[in-house]
C-alpha cells in the first residue's frame, strides 16, 4: 500500500509541474497577444533614420532574452517551493527480497525444528521413535519434503530401522513458515531395512550402532542432520541367567575380588596360586538370587602335570542380583568350600593316543567324537590284575563339558597296541568299567579372567528410555541438501 500512495504522489506532482509550465507560456504569450491586439494589425511609427536603430535593435533583444531567462527561473524557484515548503525528492522503493532456504535455516532454526517436528509426527510409529537422522528435499525457497531414517522400538527388546520419505505436494515455501501460513499436503512413503533385538545385542556386545549408522550414510549421505542419536541400550537384569549374559566382566570382577582367595584355599595356611591357572570359570547357581558358587579350573601342577579341580563355595545367605550389581554387602562375607572333583593327568601325553582315548568313550556309550567346546583327557594307569580279566591295562579318560565332568576307569585285557586294544573293545567280555564319576555343573557361568584392580561400587543403569520425538533438537546447518 506504502508503494502504491508513492506512486499516487509522483503522479500529483508531475501533473502539477505540466500545469505550472503551461501557465507560464500562456503569460509569455499572453504579453506578446496584447502587443499584437486581437485580429488587428498594428500601424506601422515612423522610421527615424539617426543611424542608431541597428545598436538599438540588438540591445533590446538582448535585455528581452534576459528578462525571459530571469523569469524562467524564478518560474522554476516557485514550482519547488509550493506552498511555502521545500519538496523532498520521493525515494524509489527498494525491491522486496525473498528468504531462501539456506537463509530460513540458518535464521530461524527454531521454526526449522518445530517444521521437522511436525512432519515426522505424522508417522504411524512417531510415539515410538528412539532416534531420528533425516534430510531436507528442497530447492532455493521451498521445502519439498523430508527423508528419514528412524530407530523405532517395535517390541519389548526389538527395534527395527525405519526409512522414511515425506512428499509435500506443491512444497512449501518457507516465507509461509516464518509468517505461520504455511499449509502442508503430503504422503508418506516407509520401508523398514534393518531389525534386531537390542537386548541380544547388548549380550553379544554387538556394535549395532555401526549398522544404524551405515543404513544413514546409505540413504542420507554424509551431510545429514542428526537429531536423536541412537545410544546402545542397557538392560538392568532380573535373573542369574541375564546377570551373567549382560555384564560378564563385572561378574568375573566381583568374584575375583571377594571369592577368589576362599576357592584357592587348600588348608588354614596353604592357597593355590592364581598365577598357575592355567583356564577357569565361575558357576552362579540359583534363578533370582546366587544360592552358591562353583568354580573349575585347569591348574599347572609342574613342568610334567596339570590338574582339573572342581570346587563348591555355599553361603549362610543368598546373594542378590543388586550385590554383583553395585559391588555392595559382599565384604565379610565368608563362604564354606566343597571339593567336588579332582582330576590329574600328564600333558605330553595329551593329543598322541586320541583314537584309543575315543574308543574308550564309544564302548562306555558316549559319542566316538569329542563335542564342540568340549576337553577330553586321557592318563595310562598302567598294568592291574584283575580277579574277573586277569591281566589288564588301566586306563582313565575324563570329559570335561560347560554343564557337566565325566570321568570313568577302563579294565581292558592286556594287547601289544593302542590298535590291539581297540580290536579288543569290540568284544564286551575283553574289558569293564569301574569308579564312574559325574559332576553337574548346572550354574551359569563366566569365563575367568585375571584382574589386578578392584571394582568401584556402581549401580547399574537402568533401561535407556530416549525422548518420543515430543520436540527434535536438530543440529540444522546453513547448507541446503538436494534430492
Amino acid at each position: 500500500m506504502q508503494e502504491k500512495d508513492s506512486l499516487k504522489t509522483r503522479k500529483f506532482y508531475c501533473l502539477t509541474k505540466a500545469l505550472s509550465g503551461f501557465a507560464m507560456i500562456a503569460t509569455i504569450f499572453g504579453g506578446a497577444l496584447g502587443f499584437v491586439g486581437c485580429g488587428k494589425t498594428p500601424e506601422k511609427p515612423p522610421v527615424v533614420d539617426n543611424g542608431n536603430n541597428n545598436q538599438d535593435n540588438e540591445n533590446n533583444q538582448q535585455n528581452n532574452q534576459q528578462d525571459n531567462n530571469q523569469g524562467n527561473e524564478n518560474n522554476q524557484g516557485n514550482e519547488n517551493n509550493q506552498g511555502g515548503q521545500t519538496s523532498e525528492p520521493t525515494p524509489t522503493p527498494t525491491p522486496e527480497v525473498e528468504l531462501t532456504f539456506e537463509e530460513f535455516l540458518s535464521q530461524y532454526p527454531d521454526l526449522a525444528n518445530e517444521f521437522v517436528s511436525d512432519l515426522t509426527s505424522e508417522l504411524s510409529y512417531a510415539k515410538d521413535i528412539l532416534s531420528t537422522s533425516f534430510k531436507f528435499i528442497a530447492s532455493d525457497d521451498k521445502i519439498e519434503g523430508l527423508t528419514v531414517v528412524n530407530v523405532v522400538k517395535t517390541g519389548e527388546t526389538t527395534r527395527e530401522v525405519k526409512v522414511a520419505t515425506i512428499n509435500l505436494i506443491g512444497g512449501v515455501d518457507v516465507e509461509d513458515i516464518v509468517e505461520g501460513n504455511a499449509q502442508t499436503v503430503l504422503t508418506i512413503e516407509s520401508e523398514t531395512v534393518l531389525s534386531f533385538d537390542a537386548k541380544e545385542e547388548f549380550r553379544q556386545q554387538t556394535d549395532i550402532k555401526s549398522q544404524i549408522d551405515e543404513v544413514v550414510a546409505e540413504y542420507l549421505g554424509e551431510d545429514c542432520t542428526e537429531t536423536q542419536d541412537y545410544i546402545q541400550e542397557t538392560f538392568v537384569p532380573q535373573t542369574v541367567k541375564e546377570l551373567v549374559q549382560d555384564y560378564p566382566a563385572l561378574v568375573n570382577q566381583v568374584l575375583n575380588q571377594h571369592f577368589l582367595d576362599d576357592a584357592l584355599k587348600t588348608g588354614r595356611t596353604t592357597s593355590l596360586d592364581a598365577n598357575l591357572i592355567k583356564s577357569a570359570k565361575w558357576y552362579l547357581n540359583g534363578e533370582k538370587e546366587i544360592e552358591s558358587i562353583d568354580f573349575v579350573l585347569t591348574y599347572n601342577q609342574n613342568a610334567e602335570a596339570e590338574r582339573v579341580y572342581a570346587y563348591g563355595l555355599t553361603f549362610d545367605n543368598v546373594i542378590a542380583i543388586s550385590d554383583i550389581l553395585n559391588n555392595e554387602n559382599l565384604i565379610g562375607v565368608t563362604p564354606k568350600k566343597i571339593q567336588h572333583y579332582s582330576f590329574s593327568y600328564n600333558k605330553a601325553i595329551q593329543g598322541t593316543r586320541d583314537d584309543l582315548m575315543n574308543a574308550i568313550f564309544k564302548a562306555y556309550g558316549m559319542s566316538e567324537n569329542c563335542p564342540e567346546g568340549a576337553i577330553r583327557l586321557f592318563k595310562d594307569g598302567g598294568d592291574q590284575l584283575s580277579l574277573t580279566l586277569g591281566e589288564v591295562r588301566e586306563f582313565v579318560v575324563a570329559q570335561i563339558t560347560d554343564s557337566e565332568i565325566t570321568e570313568f576307569k577302563m579294565w581292558c585285557k592286556r594287547a601289544s597296541s593302542d590298535n590291539a586294544y581297540i580290536e579288543k573293545m569290540k568284544n564286551i567280555s575283553n574289558f569293564a568299567f569301574y569308579e564312574e564319576k559325574a559332576v553337574s555343573l548346572n550354574g551359569q557361568f563366566v569365563e575367568y579372567v585375571p584382574t589386578t584392580t578392584t571394582v568401584k561400587p556402581t549401580s547399574a543403569k537402568p533401561a535407556l528410555q530416549l525422548p518420543q520425538n515430543k520436540q527434535l533438537v536438530a543440529r540444522l546447518e546453513n547448507r541446503k541438501y538436494m534430492e
